[in-house]
């Protein structure tokens, strides 16, 4: 094998554990961050669950949303929750028992208060 196939066997074993690991370290410091913040009450607006398609025989992913409103003072604000699974069941139990018209314990930005988020464990 060439040095170049060296290289590129080299470079994938590097990557693609980093391509997974990124989306986990990213939602951790998320809620690292946040966990400090203020809470609010929201209520839930609309929940969806939909497949996202991929592609170059890439698997699809499940896409759990879920839009919400809060006050923080007399002010309204609007957040988005969004995660993704590969299977489907995943994604159905993070959206459980969550309904339009129910409510949610968010954290907001006491800095930035349009800045949100929900914590649902798993």
């Amino acid at each position: 094998m060439t040095s170049a196939g060296n290289l590129f066997w080299l470079l994938m074993c590097l990557a693609i554990p980093a391509l997974i690991a990124w989306p986990l370290l990213r939602m951790w410091l998320g809620w690292h961050h946040a966990r400090n913040w203020p809470n609010a009450i929201a209520t839930v607006e609309a929940v969806d669950l939909r497949n996202n398609k991929r592609y170059f025989h890439l698997p699809s992913t499940h896409v759990a949303e879920v839009w919400y409103t809060y006050s923080v003072g007399t002010k309204l604000y609007s957040g988005k929750w969004t995660r993704k699974a590969i299977l489907r069941s995943r994604a159905e139990l993070w959206i459980r028992g969550i309904t339009p018209g129910g409510f949610l314990a968010v954290k907001f930005d006491p800095d930035n208060p349009s800045i949100s988020t929900i914590h649902k464990p798993g």
